[in-house]
C-alpha cells in the first residue's frame, strides 16, 4: 500500500528517504514565517496588504527527499531565494 504525507516534517521525509512513505508533501515553516512577518509589518507602515502570498508546497519523493538533509531538518530542501526577496524587499541588506 502507498503512503502519503503532509507537512514535511522531518520525521515524515525520513520515511520517504527509507522508502516507508511514497511522497510527502511539505511547506516551508520558516517562509510561512518570513511571510506573516512580511504581512505584519505591511499593516504596521500602513501599505497595501498581500491577498496571495504565494506560499508553495513542495513534494518530497525518493528521488529528492535528501535536498531535506540527511537526517531531514526543519524547513530545509524548499531553496533559500525568498529570504533574500524578504530582505531585499525590507531593505535589511
Amino acid at each position: 500500500m502507498k503512503i502519503a504525507t503532509f507537512n514535511g516534517t522531518p520525521f515524515a521525509i525520513g520515511f520517504v528517504q527509507e522508502g516507508k512513505v511514497e511522497v510527502d508533501i511539505g511547506e516551508n515553516l520558516d517562509w510561512i514565517a518570513h511571510s506573516v512577518l512580511d504581512s505584519e509589518m505591511r499593516r504596521v507602515c500602513g501599505l497595501p496588504l498581500v491577498t496571495d502570498p504565494k506560499i508553495p508546497f513542495y513534494i518530497f519523493t525518493e528521488a529528492n527527499a535528501k535536498d531535506a538533509g540527511t537526517p531531514p531538518q526543519l524547513s530545509q530542501g524548499y531553496g533559500d531565494a525568498y529570504v533574500a526577496g524578504f530582505q531585499k524587499l525590507w531593505t535589511m541588506k
